[in-house]
This record gives C-alpha cells, structure tokens and sequence, in this order.
C-alpha cells in the first residue's frame, strides 16, 4: 500500500473532531492557514475511492510542488495531531508521554519534575510490572543522580538495587515470551493438519522447568505467558479441559488483582475473549451467558472514551453474535443489537462507521458459523445497503467471499460464477496485492472443507490443505487465488 493510500485510509478512519483538530494543529505554527499539507489533506479528504491520478492532477491545480515530500509530511502531522489529541483526552500518561517529560525534566535539571514524572511511570504498572519499561525509568533515573553523587548517593544505591530487580524481571520475562512464541509458532504451523503432526518437537519444547514449575514464573507477565504456552499445549494434545483450565487461570491473574485489569486491559480483554470463544467452539454453552455478564461488568471498568473499551465493545459483540447464532436464539440476537450501549445513536459513545460496520460484520461471521446461510445473506444486504458506500476495502473483500460461500452451500452454482466474476473486476479495480489475498485462507479452508458441496472432488481439498501448509512465496499465492476461483466454477 503506497503511503498515498495508507493517508486515505487514516483520513478515513478519523471522525469530525479528529479532523477539525488536525487542521488547527498543523496551522498552528505557521505563518499562513493554507499550507500544502492542509491543501493536500483536503484534497485525499473529499475522495471516496483513492486514485493517485486524481490526487496528482488536483495537486497540480493546487500548485502543490514536490508532492511525494509533502505526503510524508501529511503523514506525519496526522499522526502527531492524533497523538497529541488522544494524549489530552486520556485518563493516564502513555509510555511516550512520560519518557518524553522525563527527558524535558532532565534537560533542564529539573529534580522536582524528575521525580514527579518517574513516580507517574512506576504508578503506570503495579508491583513492578512491566520491567523493560521500568529498567529504563532507571537508567534515567541514575543518569541524573550519577552527576549529583555526593548529594543522592544514598538514594543512587537503593535505584541500583531496584535496577536488578528490574532485570531480572525482564530476564524472566524474555524466557517465557520466548516459550510462548516457540510453542505458538509450532501450533500454527500444524494446525491444519494436528492429527498427523509429529509431536517430538513440541514436547521437546516442554520438556523445561520453566513449563512445569508455575513458581519459576515471576511476574505477571511471565506468568500469562506461560499459562499461554500451557493452553496451547493441551489445545495442541485435544486436551480441551485442561485448555480451558489455563485459559481460565489467565483470566484469573486480573480477577484476583483488579489494578493488573486497569494496567492491562488488551491483556485482559483478549484472555476473556479466547476463554468464552473456545466455549463455544467446543459447544460448551452452559455458562457461556454468566461469563459474558461477567466480562460485561468488567468493561464496565474501563474508560468509556479509551480505545480499551472500543475493543471490549468489539469483542463482546462478537462473543454475544456468535454465542446467539451457535444456540439459534435470533430473537436475542436481534434484542442485542437493539442496546443502547452499542447501537443507538443517542448512547453517550461516539459511533463511527467502524462501530457500525463491526456489528454488521460479527452478524454475518455469526449466522455463518452457525451454518445459517439464508440468515447470512439477508445480513449481507443489510450490510450493502449501509456500509459498502464507505468501501473499506478488506471488510468488502471478506463480505464479498462470504457471499459466495453461501450461495456456494446452498448450491448457487450459477450465481457464484456471476460473483465471481464482479469480484474479479472487484480485484483488479484496487489492484489487491498477495499479501491481502493470504488473510482469505482461512475462510478458504472453511469453505471448501466444512462447507463443501458433492461437486468438489476429494483430492482436490487434499490438494488444497496440502498448499496451504507448504505456502512460501507469492507464486504459490496466486496459484491458490486461481485453484479456489476454478474450483467453485466447477
């Protein structure tokens, strides 16, 4: 994606006020309002697809020179006006925020500012979390005290002390994120065929004290990581109760300490997030509607404006859809999207055509899963009538496919020739790269092999499965595109 269309995006992605902020905040230190980035901004802001050449010929009338400078710096201002915006409205520092305070503070020399911005970095994480970020904090710290040494010699001995702390907290924590990264990498590279993997490798993995003694882990970060490593074991050996068992415990970390949710919550959102989807995959639904009340009281916690909440919002919406559409309660499914807390335009939250667009999007993935293809098309149309005009081009892409799986299930044959056919003037029309085309697999796969109809040939889903664990380059990308187009001709 050229940096011309990834600023297309961003200005499409930002609302009223985000704009209205940035045109104040890149006018501020200039002399005159009508500067080439303001022109430019205005011109990518009126398009409703992006075209270069429309953007170059407007430029020129606009008497915009070195156009491909001035998109870097449009970039670039974009991103500093959001951050200065966001960081105004947020309840806590970010990390960037304090180091950069921190830096003014020592600049200047400035003691009082020092240690009121590195008390605001050690209250950023509780009980000495986070240790890459606190072993920084220190190195600051000393770096100041080691140029006032008979003054804070006292205090430079102690920050010693807490600076190993520090680093073997980090220490510990590479070793478990290493764990997990090497035992998530072997899962993903056998998910598809598990029954036939060889396991050898795996359990040479855990086959370490750090896997087995719990007491090895020494933080909180160490600690979900490990529990991470541990349920993607038991999901890798169809363990499912013991999967569950450390999805849970995870989960747990931040119940048992509400600050870890506070300092955490992507971390805590996700974690809830896998424990109640795996629920529902492995169709264990009795508690799901108690563990979902219980993940909606925590999002309660969260600041309503903070995109931590955005994505609490995201994911519940997708457990609720999904959980609604698994036990056909569409009556639920229809009384939940009429909640005030995620629809209605009078709820005090922004709305957004992201928001929106989600909802619609979590129905359609739901009813799908669920195997309800009438009910998934019905929600597509919705979904065309509202949202494709906004032409967010990678949910336009999934819906599209969606649409064809249905049809391919009800044994539409004919009809999926006609869309695939718009879809291919769809692909070449935004010139869609491989790297796009390789997010599909998956619902490929799920098509063609729990969805498939008697008119596609057993060897040719072997043959597809087998593709898909030996992809390595872009050619074999695009040969897949053409065996999947081909075989639904068929």
């Amino acid at each position: 994606m050229g940096i011309g269309e990834q600023i297309f995006h961003l200005i499409q992605s930002m609302e009223k006020q985000d704009k209205r902020y940035f045109k104040l905040y890149a006018s501020r230190y200039q002399q005159t309002k009508q500067k080439n980035t303001i022109l430019l901004f205005d011109i990518i802001n009126q398009l409703k697809d992006y075209s270069e050449e429309e953007v170059e010929e407007k430029a020129k009338k606009k008497h915009i020179k070195h156009l491909s400078v001035v998109k870097h710096q449009l970039k670039k201002e974009l991103l500093k006006s959001l951050s200065d915006l966001w960081y105004n409205y947020a309840d806590t520092p970010a990390d960037g925020d304090i180091i950069n305070k921190l830096s003014i503070a020592y600049k200047l020399n400035f003691p009082a500012l020092v240690y009121e911005w590195n008390e605001k970095g050690r209250e950023r994480y509780p009980n000495g979390e986070e240790p890459a970020f606190q072993a920084l904090l220190d190195v600051r710290e000393m770096t100041y005290y080691l140029h006032n040494m008979g003054k804070y010699k006292a205090q430079l001995e102690t920050l010693y002390q807490n600076h190993q702390t520090h680093i073997d907290l980090l220490q510990n924590e590479l070793i478990y994120r290493k764990l997990r990264s090497d035992v998530y990498y072997w899962y993903l590279t056998n998910k598809h065929a598990l029954e036939n993997a060889n396991f050898a490798e795996l359990e040479q993995l855990i086959d370490t004290p750090y896997f087995e003694d719990e007491s090895l882990a020494i933080s909180y970060i160490s600690k979900r990581l490990l529990y991470f490593s541990k349920s993607i074991y038991y999901r890798c050996k169809s363990i499912s109760k013991k999967q569950l068992f450390y999805d849970k415990k995870m989960i747990q970390l931040g119940l048992d300490d509400k600050q870890l949710i506070r300092a955490y919550p992507y971390h805590f959102i996700v974690d809830t997030y896998n424990y109640i989807q795996s629920h529902i995959a492995l169709g264990i639904m009795d508690k799901i509607e108690e563990e979902l009340a219980n993940f909606q009281e925590v999002g309660k916690e969260l600041h309503p404006e903070s995109a931590a909440h955005y994505r609490f919002r995201y994911y519940y919406t997708i457990l609720t859809c999904t959980y609604f559409s698994k036990s056909n309660q569409t009556h639920k499914t229809i009384a939940f999207l009429q909640n005030p807390l995620f629809c209605s335009p009078q709820s005090p939250h922004p709305k957004n055509f992201h928001h929106v667009s989600t909802i619609y999007f979590c129905m359609i993935e739901a009813f799908f899963i669920a195997g309800n293809n009438e009910v998934t098309l019905d929600w597509i149309a919705h979904y065309k009538t509202h949202c494709l005009p906004h032409k967010n081009i990678d949910t336009e892409l999934y819906i599209r496919f969606f649409e064809v799986a249905c049809h391919y299930n009800l044994g539409n044959i004919q009809l999926c020739k006609n869309l695939l056919t718009r879809f291919d003037y769809f692909y070449k029309k935004h010139q869609l790269t491989s790297a796009t085309l390789s997010l599909l697999f998956p619902l490929f796969k799920s098509i063609i092999t729990h969805h498939s109809s008697p008119n596609v040939p057993k060897d040719e889903i072997e043959h597809f499965e087998k593709l898909l664990e030996t992809i390595k380059n872009n050619d074999m990308i695009k040969t897949l595109y053409q065996w999947f187009v081909n075989t639904l001709h068929k």
